[in-house]
């Protein structure tokens, strides 16, 4: 087996290559379909499959299929994630300083603030 060099040498072989015979209606849907020009083709941020429509994500502005959009919301999963995770970590921010003032509300019930003239056990720890 030897390696093709140059285009002639593609020509030649492909042209001695035996082909099956291609019907007339086999011919006439080859010439109605329309391929996308794949130097101005982008892909779907979603699928990565070629995407001609005009759609793109509100966030990162990339191309993407209509059908590839969650419903009502133009946004890609990318986007839509990260939006999640903002959403998220500020829930549990917010958890979390609920939790905290719950644990100072019952620390200064339990512990009131020392007055002057109070006793103090002082606990010291020697290492």
């Amino acid at each position: 087996m030897t390696s093709i060099q140059s285009e002639e040498e593609l020509e030649n072989a492909l042209d001695k290559c035996s082909l099956l015979p291609i019907s007339e209606e086999q011919e006439e849907n080859e010439e109605q379909m329309v391929l996308p020009d794949l130097e101005t083709a982008v892909n779907c941020i979603v699928c990565d499959e070629i995407c001609q429509d005009s759609t793109t994500c509100d966030d990162c502005n990339l191309p993407m299929h209509e059908s590839c959009c969650e419903e009502g919301v133009k946004l890609c999963n990318l986007c839509s994630r990260r939006n999640s995770r903002k959403r998220n970590r500020a829930t549990a921010l917010e958890g979390s300083d609920q939790q905290a003032e719950k644990m100072m509300k019952h620390s200064r019930n339990r512990f009131p603030p020392a007055s002057r003239g109070d006793s103090v056990r002082i606990h010291s720890v020697r290492e």
